[in-house]
């Protein structure tokens, strides 16, 4: 005995499948990524603005990478030791105090305590992971 069945409704549901489940990944990641972006900000030291503005996500195929492009955030981040300063291309330092102008051979910095705010929105995003995956499901596969 013979029973014949038509597959093109159950291959085509499978594809189906495959390709929301791609397009699932790949929201999932952006969404991870822009909520990691959100989560720096809010948490960065504000000075001139131009940390906040450096903060960019790129997805690089199944991974966002998401960071601080300024080169001084990494001193912000883990902080700095007290250190002594002098100058590279010039005869003194010049800096400002109180409206005074400042001339140095050397100065003492007394460091710079860690801010941690990457480490700290990496934190905050890995507890909001679950809801997010979670929503994102449930908008893509209804």
């Amino acid at each position: 005995m013979w029973i014949k069945h038509n597959l093109d409704s159950v291959l085509s549901a499978f594809w189906n499948l495959v390709e929301k489940s791609t397009s699932l990944a790949e929201r999932i990641i952006r969404e991870a990524a822009g909520r990691a972006e959100e989560f720096i900000r809010e948490r960065a030291p504000r000075r001139t603005g131009r940390l906040i503005r450096s903060i960019s996500s790129t997805i690089e195929g199944n991974r966002a990478l998401v960071g601080v492009k300024v080169d001084y955030a990494r001193f912000l981040e883990w902080g700095t030791r007290p250190h002594e300063i002098r100058p590279r291309h010039a005869g003194a330092l010049r800096f400002v105090i109180r409206g005074r102008v400042i001339f140095a051979k050397r100065v003492w910095h007394p460091g710079v305590r860690p801010r941690l705010f990457v480490l700290s929105a990496a934190e905050a995003l890995r507890a909001e992971l679950d809801d997010l995956t979670s929503g994102v499901v449930e908008d893509v596969l209804g």
